[in-house]
């Protein structure tokens, strides 16, 4: 993955007319899968899978192309309640038949990416983008509780995934150096879960470039 960062940073390099930026950027998110939870899922488990994410990036742009590499946070899932119907549990090492347990679930993480960016022309300091590329998430899973309602246990797990990365976005010129930008992520199965598999995110954000 540091080798394709680093190529697609030097791609235009050296190339006339291309332009150098770095940004940063702020949004929401959403971290979800189809069907969330369902096998594990009873009345009185509840789940937010929504929070706030931030980037930082640099990239290239000559003409209507450019590439772009950065970092993402991940929105983060938490999850609660009193959950049924738990075959087997490894928490403490060990395997455990389960019948109930009362557990909360963290996920969280950090992603790594590039991409390649095609720009419309622009009207009026206003210029469209769409963009693809790929991207390594690197997140934790922390589970926490108690299992058959008297005996306490722990499960810290950290997965490598990488997904497919697709989105759109607005730029504005309020100078010839600084734009702001709105834009919107979908990154499909780039969360992993123990339970669930892969899950998706979407972010909407909103930061500033500064080109060179």
């Amino acid at each position: 993955m540091k080798h394709l960062i680093f190529f697609v940073l030097v791609l235009l390099a050296g190339t006339a007319h291309a332009q150098t930026y770095i940004g940063g950027s702020v949004g929401y998110g959403t971290n979800k899968a189809p069907g969330d939870i369902r096998p594990l899922v009873a009345a009185s488990y509840t789940y937010d899978r929504e929070s706030t994410a931030s980037s930082a990036f640099m990239g290239q742009r000559r003409g209507v192309w450019g590439v772009e590499a950065g970092a993402f946070t991940l929105p983060k899932f938490y999850g609660t309640g009193f959950v049924s119907d738990y075959a087997t549990y490894k928490g403490d090492g060990k395997k455990h038949e389960i019948t109930t347990a009362r557990i909360k679930q963290d996920i969280s993480g950090t992603a790594l990416y590039a991409r390649a960016q095609a720009y419309a022309p622009s009207v009026k300091g206003f210029t469209a983008y769409g963009f693809a590329g790929v991207a390594l998430s690197l997140n934790r899973s922390h589970e926490y509780g108690y299992y058959d309602e008297t005996k306490w246990v722990e499960n810290d797990q950290r997965f490598r995934t990488v997904a497919p990365i697709v989105g759109v976005g607005v730029q504005y010129a309020m100078t010839p150096r600084l734009s702001a930008r709105v834009e919107y992520l979908q990154a499909s199965g780039i969360v992993k879960n123990p339970h669930t598999g892969k899950r998706n995110v979407e972010m909407l954000s909103v930061g500033f470039v500064r080109a060179f």
